[in-house]
This record gives structure tokens, sequence and C-alpha cells, in this order.
């Protein structure tokens, strides 16, 4: 079975996806793939120069994520721009390791922020979405990353709003609370799963 974990802008999903590790999942990150793919495929660093222009890497040739990031979260156009290019590849190595889970009869957890707007979770039989209040995003925001409110609430305004991912889920876990709050509900919902999953294959 394969299960989508998603959410909005600080809400928890790495720390979700962590304690679903510690538990032994096997969680595929977008986040991880799309860095790898950015960082050492030649065909994505032409086509990221070609878009953005050197403004986008540092005058040693490497991808200044940080900058790339504030064009998509302000403008439209930029992040479209930016998911041409990145999503069509993201998407085929999510898609081959699913093939390959299936074909083993192996749960797989895929994390990825955007995975409404992909369309991706037509890949998944169930979907997870991590949500948490706007206050509470802000705060971990400019808390945790040292974005300002203004930016905050751009790149919180730049998603797919929360109460639609919601409302697309099979499970929504909220996660305005403790850490070991978040981490009891990940455990218990994840030992749930297994325990249907082995069910439906014995």
């Amino acid at each position: 079975m394969i299960l989508g974990l998603t959410g909005g802008l600080a809400t928890g999903k790495s720390s979700a996806a962590d304690e679903l590790l510690r538990l032994g999942a096997r969680v595929l990150d977008a986040d991880v793939i799309a860095h790898f793919i950015s960082n050492y495929d030649p065909t994505t660093l032409y086509a990221l120069r070609s878009r953005f222009g050197e403004a986008v890497f540092s005058r040693y040739g490497a991808l200044n994520r940080q900058v790339l990031a504030d064009l998509a979260f302000t403008s439209s156009f930029h992040r479209r721009e930016l998911e041409l290019i990145m999503h069509p590849q993201v998407t085929a190595v999510i898609a081959g390791n699913v093939k390959a889970a299936r074909y083993a009869g192996e749960p797989l957890v895929l994390m990825v922020p955007l995975l409404f707007e992909g369309g991706l979770n037509q890949l998944c039989d169930k979907v997870w979405v991590i949500s948490s209040n706007e206050s509470t995003q802000l705060e971990r925001l400019g808390k945790l990353r040292g974005i300002d409110e203004v930016q905050a609430r751009l790149r919180i305004g730049a998603q797919m709003p929360l109460i639609q991912k919601e409302s697309q889920a099979d499970l929504v876990i909220r996660n305005d609370g403790t850490i070991e709050d978040l981490h009891a509900q990940v455990r218990s919902a994840w030992e749930g799963w297994v325990k249907s999953y082995e069910a439906e294959n014995e």
C-alpha cells in the first residue's frame, strides 16, 4: 500500500515523517529528490539557469535555493516556471518507486508537499494531511526559519489552502500542540494502517 503524507508550510510534515522512519517505515521525500536533481542533473541546472538567470546561482555555480524560493513564492509566474522544470522529473522518480513497492508488496510513504497540486495523490491508497492553525504556521516560520510575517503569509497563500487538502484526506492529523502529541498521533495512525495492510494481505 502507498501512503501519501502532505500538509502545509510549517505544519510538521517532516516531524511526522521522522517518526514514521523511527517506526520502520520507508519514506520517500519529494524535497530530497528535488534537491538531488537540482544539484546534480546537468539538464535541470541548465534549464534553471536559462529560465531564471545567474541570479539564482552563487558565484561558484551552486544553486541558491533561498533566492529561487523567494522568486517562486512571490510570483505565480515564476512558481509555475519552476514547477514545469522540476515536477516532471520528481514525479518520474516517485512513480518508479511506487511501481517497485507495489511489485514487491511493500508499504511506502510518499512525503510530498504538493501531493494534491501535482496529482500524486492518485498514486496513493491513503492520504494523511498534517495540519495546523495559520497562527501556529506563522509562529513556526518566524521562530524556526526566520521568515518575517509578510513573507510567511505570502508563502502560505501561495499553496493550496489547508482546508481544501483536509477535505481530500483520508486522515487529518492536527499539529498545534507539542511534538510528543504529534508523534503519538502518528504512531497510532501508523499502527492502525499496518494492521489493516497486514489483514488485507493475509
